[in-house]
């Protein structure tokens, strides 16, 4: 591969690469479908959009360097050819210096402009300094056994902002369920900044268990892009469930895993 067609290739995954990632889970655009952008939002486009190009750039550099390293074995005792390549092999590494060198630079912007924790490899906040996990006013400070009526449930969503979504009136239910549950609902509509749309509480047609939907400690939240986008940036990775959904937890110590079209949380 000649350098040119390298350089060709760049325009390409520019171009091809934004597109491409609005197929991902978290997508590209932090913000919108009903909730308000900020600068930790910008700040956090920046982050997936170089992150993406860091990634692809790289790729490309070590494709380009094993190809140069294998013409310049087979090669050997061509001198013009080894001085070829040798330039090449010196073009690449300066490359891959300029790329961390600009990520560092935008980096180092970011902080300046938003007074985010963005961090070159790491997280954004998106637009928070953190999560408080402090307990939310007008609900029990001590144990986690108090338990809200279908009706009170409905008031504490309604009252935070969070949509109830229902496949026929009455469908979606919260008898009995913990208030530290809606509690975490609340929390996490209140640190994104996004909509939030409940789609399951304590109905039946639930997987039961100890801490199942029936008990009070599950709720399902729609698999929204801003919020799904927030708690795959910002909470914690931890491992799957042993029926493939990805699990994440948050600072509260609730535990939310990705069931296709929708987040199944516990909080135990």
């Amino acid at each position: 591969m000649h350098m040119k067609w390298f350089i060709l290739l760049l325009p390409l995954v520019v171009v091809l690469l934004p597109v491409t990632s609005l197929a991902q889970d978290t997508g590209l655009i932090p913000c919108g479908y009903g909730e308000a952008c900020n600068t930790g939002h910008v700040a956090q486009f920046a982050n997936t959009l170089i992150s993406y190009l860091i990634s692809i750039l790289s790729v490309l550099a070590v494709i380009v360097l094993v190809i140069t390293g294998f013409q310049m074995v087979v090669s050997a005792g061509n001198s013009d050819q080894w001085g070829v390549l040798t330039k090449r092999l010196t073009n690449i590494v300066i490359g891959i210096v300029l790329i961390l060198a600009a990520w560092l630079i935008v980096d180092t912007i970011m902080k300046a402009l938003t007074g985010d924790d963005l961090d070159v490899w790491g997280r954004l906040s998106g637009g928070t300094t953190s999560e408080q996990v402090a307990p939310l006013a007008g609900t029990p400070t001590a144990g986690r056994e108090g338990q809200y009526t279908d009706s009170e449930a409905r008031k504490a969503l309604d009252d935070a902002n969070i949509t109830v979504w229902e496949s026929a009136p009455g469908r979606t239910r919260f008898d009995n369920i913990n208030q530290a549950t809606i509690d975490e609902a609340i929390r996490v509509r209140q640190a994104c900044n996004c909509a939030v749309v409940v789609t399951g509480g304590t109905e039946s047609g639930h997987a039961g268990g100890t801490y199942s939907h029936a008990s009070g400690y599950k709720i399902d939240l729609d698999d929204s892009p801003g919020l799904s986008n927030y708690i795959t940036s910002n909470y914690q990775r931890s491992g799957t469930r042993n029926d493939g959904a990805a699990r994440y937890i948050s600072p509260s110590g609730a535990e939310y895993y990705r069931e296709g079209d929708h987040w199944d949380i516990v909080v135990k």
